[in-house]
């Protein structure tokens, strides 16, 4: 299956922690924290979106594409973050 294809069967939720994950620097604690969830959930998340993608979350390339698609959710979310001064944001 293509990769993008495989994206379009991502739920809401993997989209939202993929965001959340890649604004926070790839720091799973902080995005439970900002998704008031467990980190295991969070984990869970990251590991079915591995399996939809076919691809390991570990990977700098995988990470680079996630970053360029959600690129503009990514940016948005740090702002708002910032303007918001939400413990745990970006770099703190």
């Amino acid at each position: 299956m293509l990769k993008f294809e495989a994206s379009m069967h991502l739920n809401n939720d993997h989209i939202e922690t993929l965001v959340v994950y890649l604004a926070h620097d790839q720091d799973v604690g902080r995005t439970a924290r900002y998704l008031h969830v467990h980190a295991n959930t969070v984990r869970y998340r990251l590991h079915k979106c591995e399996e939809i993608l076919e691809t390991s979350l570990h990977a700098a390339a995988t990470i680079t594409n996630l970053y360029l698609a959600f690129q503009d959710d990514v940016l948005a979310l740090q702002d708002h973050i910032a303007a918001a001064g939400i413990a745990g944001g970006p770099g703190r």
